[in-house]
């Protein structure tokens, strides 16, 4: 089904060449350099259930990996998948798999993903979702992965749009593309185990 909706071309294009503009900004490495910072203080997934009023939103979340040495990536598919069942688990690739470097009082970055309501997502993730839904699934086998799982969640700020000077009718699409292009530059850093082929 197509649809009737015109788009008026030169606007387009004037809109396109105002995001390549912001992306180079100090306020976008700036934000940045802000996501990056809450995505490195992870909280164990007992703490994070702990807290029932977290503020959600727009934003980039982070599960990490209690793991000192990285298992070779054969081994570590075997034991992924050894419970997955009729769940539909995101798997890991040999792209960002090989390439997991960063790693935080001997945590490694295990998935990241960004959502409008941050929050909820993560609790799909760890505690319950469809099992149609196609996730981590972080349940499944309580004592082999909970336990062994933290996270961590950045909230896009309201004022974000604002401050990078991005202008436009529609506040949720503007705000998932800034969210795409922090993703897309974190994960090039933190290379997470797990998703994105």
């Amino acid at each position: 089904m197509t649809s009737n909706r015109k788009v008026d071309k030169s606007a387009f294009i004037q809109f396109c060449k105002q995001l390549a503009s912001v992306w180079g900004s100090t306020p976008f490495e700036e934000l940045l350099q802000e996501a990056r910072e809450e995505l490195l203080k992870p909280l164990s997934l007992a703490d994070f259930k702990k807290y029932n009023n977290l503020d959600s939103g727009y934003g980039i979340y982070c599960f990490w990996l209690e793991q000192k040495e990285l298992d070779d990536l054969k081994n570590f598919k075997a034991v992924w998948n050894k419970t997955k069942g009729t769940y539909k688990i995101t798997q890991p690739t040999q792209k960002w798999y090989s390439k997991n470097q960063v790693a935080k009082n001997g945590l490694r970055p295990f998935y990241m993903g960004k959502r409008e309501d941050v929050v909820k997502r993560i609790q799909e993730h760890a505690f319950k979702s469809s099992k149609s839904t196609y996730g981590l699934h972080l349940y499944r086998n309580k004592t082999e992965w909970q336990d062994n799982i933290f996270v961590s969640y950045f909230i896009l700020p309201k004022e974000a749009l604002s401050e990078l000077s991005i202008k436009g009718n529609e506040d949720k699409y503007l705000q998932q593309l800034v969210l795409s292009f922090l993703e897309t530059r974190l994960r090039q850093e933190f290379s997470p185990m797990v998703g994105k082929q």
